[in-house]
């Protein structure tokens, strides 16, 4: 009896733990050097943001606040804006929050954003709500390459559409090989898979595993690499592949030492 007493005791400390974990987040900090890019260059990454019923309000206000405080040259945005399942119906009162908050992202920091598989969820609101955050200068790439002047040097920003629900076509991105080449892909797997010598990728989607065994294993990925893309930093090659605990939960609003993250990356600093 005693050790189920403790037993008990323990499963109840790890959910109050884990519901606690889901609703606040941290920031991550990487430095990273680049041969290509002659300066300094600062650049957030957030990912999978899921906002939906267990999302409070105030905590999405919080993220963009941080986000304008850091105050980077870019931000990246890995897709999987809202927290729907597939065939279901998106509450437009999440979307219009969500847009709204988007919309007080500084506008002299530049945005880039990809398609993530629960965006493809939200199905008919989809063109609507990709369309209103265009509206608020933030780029939306899917299979396609821009460059993009960072404090005087051109650098090319890609991006990829979804892995699992989009149709990804590297080929139709442009590669300079004199420039620094950046990659987002909502699915960390890409690289794996279809690795064209970027130099740096970001991605999301896995959640940092969202349970883990205290952040050494978690038990269900979302990914066909097992443990890999859990880590936050992976090279393969040539390329570093970045990968974010993200933001937000899917399936059930719990994470147990996988801290949801801003991730603040420092080029050359």
């Amino acid at each position: 009896m005693k050790i189920l007493f403790v037993l008990l005791i323990i499963g109840i400390v790890a959910l109050i733990w884990s519901i606690f974990e889901a609703q606040v987040f941290g920031i991550t900090k990487i430095r990273l050097t680049n041969k290509k890019y002659n300066g300094k260059m600062k650049i957030v990454f957030i990912s999978d943001i899921h906002y939906g019923k267990f999302y409070a309000p105030k905590r999405l206000e919080k993220i963009i606040e941080s986000i304008n405080y850091i105050n980077p040259d870019i931000i990246l945005i890995g897709g999987d804006y809202f927290d729907i399942k597939r065939n279901s119906k998106l509450n437009k009162k999440y979307m219009h929050e969500l847009i709204n908050q988007i919309s007080k992202l500084n506008k002299r920091n530049r945005t880039f954003t990809v398609i993530g598989n629960h965006d493809y969820y939200i199905c008919e609101d989809k063109e609507q709500f990709f369309n209103s955050i265009i509206a608020n200068d933030i780029v939306v790439l899917k299979n396609n390459s821009v460059e993009v002047e960072v404090n005087g040097q051109s650098i090319a920003i890609h991006g990829l559409d979804d892995l699992f629900e989009g149709q990804v076509d590297v080929d139709k991105l442009q590669l300079n090989p004199e420039l620094m080449n950046i990659v987002i892909s909502h699915n960390p797997d890409v690289y794996q898979q279809f690795n064209k010598g970027f130099d740096i990728g970001f991605a999301g989607h896995n959640h940092g595993g969202q349970i883990t065994l205290f952040g050494l294993y978690a038990p269900v990925t979302e990914s066909e690499y097992g443990q890999k893309f859990i880590k936050q930093v992976n090279n393969l090659g040539n390329t570093v592949i970045i990968t974010t605990k993200g933001l937000g939960t899917s399936s059930m609003p719990l994470r147990f030492f996988a801290y949801p993250e801003i991730m603040e990356i420092d080029i050359n600093q």
